[in-house]
């Protein structure tokens, strides 16, 4: 068997018009890139397939997004979503976490050269509460140290002075 793969793999050879170059003009390099600001790649944690039409209209009124908005499917629960405006993307991302039918809607950002396969799903941001936590621990200190136990920290809710006294400690990780 490991012979005949050998044999066949032998066969395989690039011609001589298949081994061109082909240039990209930077100008469309540019346009890619400039769209690629008002992307957010979405993948929505189930097994089950969505429904597709559903998801793009809950998403686009619970994101209140001022503009146009589009979803393009790109496999399983995927899709590449494009906002008229990077504002709207950003204030997306900033309100995270999402979810759709009760399923977590993990949200890449696409601002790169980034291929479909290279897109990890494998972060999503949380907002924590930390309980019971005497008063003198409820602040931005011990927020940063108990919030980095579970993940990077991102902010710590607290007032201008650092402290957030109350039923609990707000931390998003």
């Amino acid at each position: 068997m490991a012979e005949e793969l050998t044999n066949l793999n032998e066969g395989l050879c690039l011609t001589e018009v298949k081994k061109q170059e082909v240039l990209i003009p930077q100008e469309e390099v540019l346009l890619s890139e400039e769209k690629s600001k008002r992307c957010l790649a979405v993948l929505v944690i189930t097994e089950k397939e969505v429904n597709k039409g559903a998801f793009r209209a809950t998403m686009s009124k619970a994101w209140q997004v001022i503009g146009r908005v589009t979803f393009k499917d790109l496999g399983q629960n995927k899709f590449l979503v494009e906002f008229q405006s990077a504002l709207e993307k950003t204030r997306v991302l900033k309100s995270r976490p999402w979810t759709f039918d009760r399923f977590l809607v993990n949200i890449q950002d696409c601002e790169s050269c980034l291929t479909p396969k290279d897109l990890s799903f494998s972060k999503e941001n949380f907002w924590i509460q930390l309980h019971d936590l005497p008063f003198a621990g409820m602040n931005k200190t011990i927020g940063e140290k108990l919030g980095a136990t579970m993940g990077e920290v991102l902010v710590v809710d607290v007032d201008a002075g650092g402290l957030a006294w109350g039923k609990y400690l707000r931390v998003k990780v």
